[in-house]
């Protein structure tokens, strides 16, 4: 009994040893963790006491990845984006006679056309490059292949990073005319699913072909004149240097307008402009032809027109919606053999049946945009004479017959600047136009009328006197206008009336028109929050900006763009429209890393002080993007280092005086309970019973 008494307890007092031996496993080695965890790199310049181990692995935070969730995945090349390159618009780079931002638009010498285009690594591609263009003058695609990125001096001074430099020479065909065409540019990495077209509008410009440098040398023949002095003056024009300097600036001024074919004859008429053209009447509907050229290429081939017809009770037309598109064609005319590239303008108007004799103007107007993004705006009138109605009683016959009379009409109008901004002036200069040449136009006063209150005719009176206009000669009548700064964007017409005497009929008239567009300026307001005045290596900041459109015209694509040496912005504060009146957020994500980190500041500090930069960027209804932006100041410290709560001598003095307690309550425990079985027993064998 005694030894089984024994042997029980001898296995209490075991298990109360194991259970101190477990207890001190889970808790001293907890300990020795936190102080290692505790010296990081850095530990030496700590105010509070650590431990020091013998070989501290110190952190680098330069070296880390941007991203601070999977930092070993980081590595990856980027991702293609309309974002990651940019042309530089700002600096003149080898075969470039100009920046981008002055007007470069390539250069032409030998039948080559030598376009350079430089690109921004903006996001760190590592990887080659493909650059591509495409546009009307090229038969097929021109391809620059593997272009690498490269640190570029430009001397002077200026050395461009990671710039990819693609240096195209292309050799232009007979058939390319002159002019100035729009380039496509598409990037790409290898990948066909990397690949993007560059958001930019970059145009070539094709010069007028040089005279022959041969020409000048026919005057500095001496047998030709008697004069000793005469030969020795067109030596000059023989400098081969000086016919290459004027052509390329003289070229982007070629003006851009729409004229009348007035040669030739088209499907339709039965005569040419300049010999008395006049649509043609049958059955009660009206044909007009009206053949247009334009001097230069218009975006996408494309005119839009309308018709603005007389809509009295005596009108003799059928209104109808008469908005139409006409594409450039080539079409050959019936007294040529040549075909012509024109916007053949037809319309066929239906005629009341209650209609009058009489003559009725027709009021065309042509609306479209040169390939530099230009609004070009024509208006053309044109008179029609119904002479198989009812008679009227002030039937005023325009045949361009010796019988007839003069019609002035408007022949052409500049407005300067194309597009008037709300709130600005702007000036119209319109041509007057007689219409015949056997009489001439005398004591004539033009009234002006806006038709709107908003649109101001900044003149002493809106009636202009014009003496004479000769016998199908012109007069030009410039006006002033101002605008309302309230006057919604739109196109607004401005009417003309003119009364006059021929050199034999008084109290003769007539009427024309012309458009105006008016356009709301940008007005957005970017609000900056409160950035932190300080912030660590491995942060992530989350940034909140409010962007407000207080203009009166909505706004496209609007984004927020962050910047700075230290700050890694991992995304775009994208917001897309804001109807005008209208505020909205976006938020940015900053990841901070070291300052010499950053690309263009790897000399520099490794923490201090940086300025990020924000760019709202935005674009109008035409497409035109505008930018504005603002700063925020802040201060990169190192990374903070997150330290185990028991840290101290005292705590750990207290933890192990705690767990000592424990274990001693636990084995006074163990041997009362021992005990008192002990005592139970004796209890029941003096008692007779028998326990064990």
């Amino acid at each position: 009994m005694k030894k089984r008494i024994f042997s029980l307890l001898l296995a209490l007092c075991l298990l109360s040893g194991n259970c101190l031996t477990v207890f001190a496993d889970e808790t001293e080695p907890a300990s020795q963790e936190s102080t290692a965890e505790a010296m990081t790199t850095e530990t030496q310049e700590q105010t509070q006491p650590q431990p020091i181990l013998e070989e501290p692995a110190p952190i680098q935070p330069e070296t880390q990845p941007q991203s601070p969730v999977s930092p070993q995945t980081e590595p990856t090349a980027p991702v293609l984006t309309p974002d990651s390159l940019s042309i530089d618009m700002d600096r003149q780079y080898p075969g470039m006679d100009k920046t981008y931002r002055a007007g470069y638009s390539g250069t032409v010498s030998d039948g080559k056309l030598r376009l350079v285009l430089p690109l921004l690594n903006q996001s760190d591609l590592s990887t080659p490059i493909n650059v591509t263009l495409s546009a009307a003058f090229l038969t097929a695609e021109e391809k620059k292949a593997s272009i690498t990125s490269q640190n570029l001096d430009l001397g002077n001074g200026q050395i461009v990073e990671k710039v990819y430099l693609a240096d195209f020479e292309i050799a232009l065909s007979d058939s390319v005319t002159l002019g100035s065409y729009p380039v496509k540019v598409t990037i790409g990495i290898g990948d066909p699913a990397q690949a993007i077209e560059l958001p930019f509008s970059l145009n070539a410009v094709i010069p007028q072909p040089e005279p022959p440098t041969t020409e000048p040398s026919n005057p500095t023949d001496p047998t030709t004149s008697t004069d000793p002095s005469d030969p020795s003056e067109p030596s000059n024009p023989t400098d081969p240097t000086k016919p290459d300097d004027p052509t390329e600036p003289s070229l982007p001024q070629i003006p851009t307008v729409l004229e009348i074919d007035s040669s030739h004859i088209y499907s339709g008429m039965d005569m040419a402009y300049e010999d008395g053209y006049l649509p043609r009447i049958s059955g009660g509907v009206m044909k007009i032809v009206l053949p247009l050229k334009c001097s230069s290429a218009l975006w996408d081939d494309k005119l839009d027109t309308s018709i603005s017809l007389d809509t009295s009770a005596s009108s003799p037309f059928v209104v109808e919606n008469f908005r139409k598109t006409f594409y450039l064609e080539s079409v050959t005319p019936k007294n040529s053999s040549e075909a012509q590239e024109v916007y053949l303008v037809t319309y066929e108007i239906q005629l009341s049946d209650e209609r009058r004799n009489g003559t009725y103007p027709v009021t065309i107007t042509t609306s479209g945009f040169d390939i530099s993004g230009n609004a070009i705006t024509t208006t053309f009138t044109l008179y029609i004479t119904i002479t198989d109605g009812k008679i009227e009683k002030i039937a005023q016959p325009v045949v361009d017959t010796p019988t007839a009379e003069p019609v002035v009409y408007i022949s052409k109008t500049v407005l300067e600047p194309t597009t008037a901004q709300a709130g600005e002036g702007f000036t119209m200069t319109v041509t007057l136009k007689n219409s015949i040449t056997t009489k001439y136009v005398r004591n004539m006063l033009v009234t002006v009328d806006t038709g709107n209150v908003q649109i101001d005719l900044e003149e002493d009176s809106n009636i202009f006197p014009i003496e004479k206009i000769d016998r199908g000669g012109e007069v030009e009548l410039t006006l002033h206008f101002s605008t309302e700064p309230a006057i919604p964007s739109g196109k607004y017409p401005i009417s003309f009336s003119f009364k006059y005497d021929s050199s034999k009929t008084l109290n003769l008239s007539s009427t024309g028109a012309t458009v105006v567009e008016i356009q709301q300026p940008a007005n957005m307001e970017l609000v900056m929050p409160r950035f932190a005045d300080s912030v660590s290596v491995g942060e992530t900041v989350p940034v909140t900006f409010q962007v407000m459109n207080m203009g009166r015209s909505s706004m496209y694509n609007v984004r927020c763009v962050v910047s700075g040496f230290g700050l890694v912005p991992s995304n775009t504060g994208y917001i897309g429209t804001m109807e005008a009146g209208t505020s909205k957020n976006t938020k940015v994500e900053l990841y901070i890393i070291a300052l010499n980190a950053s690309a263009g500041n790897e000399n520099g500090p490794q923490y201090g002080n940086t300025t990020g930069t924000v760019a709202l960027i935005y674009e109008d209804e035409t497409g035109q993007e505008y930018s504005q932006e603002a700063t925020f100041d802040t201060t990169v410290n190192r990374p903070v280092v997150q330290l185990p709560q028991s840290n101290t001598e005292e705590e750990n003095e207290e933890q192990r005086v705690s767990s000592w307690w424990v274990s001693v309550s636990i084995l006074g425990g163990v041997i009362l309970a021992a005990v008192g079985t002990i005592l139970f027993i004796r209890s029941k064998k003096r008692r007779g019973g028998n326990y064990l």
